[in-house]
């Protein structure tokens, strides 16, 4: 009987400690998205009704989220919100990222407008709720443009010159000519994306900045006076000055929604149906989408949104529209090289437009030769910065992404001379000759290799620690080299 009572007792106090813990963490819920996607009120108010703290995590590009999903196997975080053509891959047949929604768990999931259910991303509607769309619109200033402008094609008018703000989302900026052109965004034809690319560079003239973040100030200050932007970028600039005038161009208009999504293995899958059915209150909806800034996905939210933002926060039923999806591995290497070629063709002019980084164009490391300059994370430094490490352990290993342009040597050209070095990895990319090398050396003495003629270096990374270069391989910078996702994925595991 004593022995039975202990028993007892044994098994109360693991109940006693594991269920606290299973309930504090059933307290948490983690929301992964870009920032300022929700107004303080509405975070702030879904913790107060629901007990349950947010822990709100951020991503730069949504090839940033994808690889952070697939690290962590499809854990991690528990919703989701990024942009519709990387939720593509999220549910690729070989990974399935993402969980089937309990609509039972989210009554209020009849508040979506049917209009952008079932898209291509998820086309029996059982994986996402789409949480803001946008379509690309011109903005111009009437007192400083001397033409009626109504469509894509006045863009290119030589009044304009050095005059036009543009986003740097290059399959939104290829796309305009393409539309000039009466194609498709989503074409793959590649006669019809260089078409379009030649007379892109035609257009290169008028534009005076390229800038994802904060476009609308610069048609607000006066710096542009014509501005291709995002939706929210459109109603802060309306906002800031009514009299500037909104064009929805007449050739067409790329169109894309935000997606919301509960990853496969979530850890609080309830405590995200739950916040999806909370800002799928009419009331809590119109606030949310008061403070995005992009149309409104949910019908049921319409009524309550106020009246003077619903011009910008409704979509208008005129609109022609075509939604930009993936595309296949060579139209999309001809649209990059186009992109490179036509930002190129602005800091070559003699009076070069004010051009800031956006993530298809982040500055690149372009580091000399003869020696290895590291680019270490902080625990990296602090590891060697212990005499006795750096002393005792010289069989630390040394890693090294290297990238050679080959655009003017010979494509079938090859590194050499790689003795006491390990290749990890090798890629040959034909379209745009560049060379990608993954290899490790000894700590002490890292080796070199042997470049073909003609080669110019523009990567060279070198780290102790495998992850500071899996993570610039996974940054949308590095896309520029390469963007065949299989590959991205085959070199961050070669490390």
């Amino acid at each position: 009987m004593n022995k039975l009572r202990s028993i007892l007792l044994i098994i109360l106090s693991v109940f006693l400690i594991i269920v606290p813990q299973l309930s504090a963490q059933n307290r948490e819920f983690v929301l992964y998205t870009w920032e300022d996607m929700f107004p303080e009120e509405i975070l702030r108010g879904f913790e107060r009704d629901t007990g349950i703290r947010i822990r709100y995590e951020t991503f730069e590009t949504n090839e940033e989220m994808l690889d952070k999903l697939l690290e962590n196997n499809g854990g991690g975080f528990d919703l989701i919100i990024a942009d519709d053509y990387i939720v593509e891959f999220v549910n690729h047949p070989e990974w399935k990222l993402a969980q089937i929604l309990d609509k039972r768990q989210i009554p209020n999931f009849g508040n979506i407008d049917p209009f952008f259910q079932r898209q291509l991303y998820d086309p029996d509607d059982e994986y996402t709720v789409p949480y803001g769309a946008g379509v690309t619109t011109i903005v111009y200033d009437p007192r400083r443009v001397n033409i009626p402008i109504s469509g894509l094609t006045d863009l290119w008018h030589p009044s304009l010159r050095n005059n036009i703000g543009i986003i740097g989302n290059y399959r939104v900026i290829n796309g305009m000519a393409l539309k000039v052109h009466g194609r498709s965004y989503n074409t793959t034809n590649i006669a019809d994306i260089r078409a379009a690319g030649n007379l892109l560079m035609q257009l290169s003239p008028n534009i005076r900045i390229i800038k994802d973040i904060g476009l609308e100030e610069d048609l607000v200050s006066g710096n542009v006076s014509v501005a291709v932007m995002y939706t929210d970028q459109v109603m802060k600039s309306r906002l800031a000055r009514p009299e500037l005038r909104t064009v929805f161009p007449s050739e067409g208009i790329g169109f894309g929604i935000m997606p919301a999504f509960i990853p496969v293995r979530a850890s609080n899958p309830v405590a995200a149906h739950r916040f999806l059915n909370y800002i799928l209150d009419p009331v809590q909806g119109a606030r949310s989408f008061e403070h995005l800034g992009y149309y409104c996905t949910f019908q049921a939210s319409r009524p309550h949104i106020n009246p003077a933002l619903r011009e910008f926060l409704i979509m208008p039923d005129f609109l022609t529209f075509e939604a930009i999806h993936n595309i296949s591995q060579d139209a999309e290497d001809e649209h990059w090289s186009i992109w490179e070629q036509f930002t190129a063709s602005l800091e070559r002019r003699p009076t070069a437009p004010t051009a800031v980084p956006t993530a298809p164009v982040a500055p690149l490391p372009v580091l000399p030769m003869p020696g290895p300059a590291p680019l270490m994370r902080e625990e990296a430094r602090r590891e060697l910065a212990q005499n006795e490490i750096s002393r005792v352990n010289t069989s630390l290993p040394l890693y090294h992404l290297l990238v050679l342009d080959r655009s003017r040597s010979a494509r079938n050209s090859d590194i050499s001379d790689m003795d006491n070095a390990s290749v990890l990895y090798k890629y040959r990319h034909g379209t745009n000759g560049y060379l990608v090398v993954l290899y490790r050396s000894p700590m002490t003495g890292p080796v070199f290799p042997q470049f073909p003629d003609g080669s110019r270096i523009v990567v060279n990374m070198s780290s102790v620690v495998p992850q500071t270069l899996r993570d610039y391989i996974g940054s949308s910078a590095f896309r520029r080299f390469v963007s065949n996702r299989t590959v991205l994925a085959q070199m961050r595991d070669a490390l």
